[in-house]
C-alpha cells in the first residue's frame, strides 16, 4: 500500500464532509444563497455567457429534470433567464441577469482570495504536486485514466 494512502484517503473525506455541511450551514443561515448545484450553473453562465439547455446537460453532466429544477430556482431568485434562443426560436436559452453577474463576480472573487490566501503558504514545487494530484482526481472521476492506473488506483482501494 501506498504510503501516505490512509491519511489522503481520510483527509478527502473530511473535506468532503466540511464541503457537504458547510453547504447546509451557509444555506441556513443566508450566508451562500445557493446551493452547490446552483453554483456551478451560475459559474457556468458566468464563465461562458448565454447557453442552451441542452448544452447545460452536457457541460455540467445533469440531467434534465435537475437541470430545470435548478434553473428554476435561479430564475425564482432573480439570477437567470430564460429566453428563446437567438437562432432557434424551439430551444430556450439561459443567461445571467444583472443581480446573476454580481453575485458570480462576487463569488468569484471569494473563491480567488480564499485560494490565494491558502496557496501563500506553499512552495511553487508543493504548488505543481497539488495541482497534479487535483488533475488525477478529475481524470479518475471521469474515468479518463489510463486502463493500467485504474487497475493499480482499485488495487490500493483493497
Amino acid at each position: 500500500m501506498r504510503n501516505y494512502y490512509r491519511e489522503i484517503n481520510e483527509y478527502l473525506k473530511r473535506l468532503i464532509h466540511f464541503i457537504v455541511s458547510s453547504e447546509k450551514k451557509s444555506r441556513k443561515n443566508g450566508s451562500l444563497p445557493l446551493t452547490l448545484s446552483e453554483l456551478l450553473v451560475l459559474r457556468e453562465l458566468g464563465r461562458n455567457g448565454a447557453k442552451k439547455i441542452f448544452e447545460m446537460m452536457e457541460t455540467l453532466e445533469l440531467d434534465r429534470n435537475t437541470l430545470v429544477t435548478i434553473t428554476k430556482k435561479l430564475a425564482a431568485d432573480g439570477y437567470i433567464e430564460k429566453e428563446p434562443a437567438s437562432d432557434d426560436k424551439r430551444s430556450a436559452e439561459l443567461k445571467l441577469t444583472k443581480s446573476g453577474e454580481l453575485l458570480y463576480r462576487e463569488v468569484e472573487e471569494k473563491e480567488k482570495r480564499l485560494i490565494s490566501n491558502i496557496l501563500d503558504d506553499f512552495t511553487v514545487n508543493e504548488e505543481v504536486a497539488i495541482l497534479k494530484f487535483l488533475v488525477k482526481l478529475e481524470l479518475l472521476s471521469r474515468g479518463k485514466l489510463p486502463e493500467d492506473k485504474k487497475e493499480k488506483a482499485k488495487a490500493t482501494e483493497k
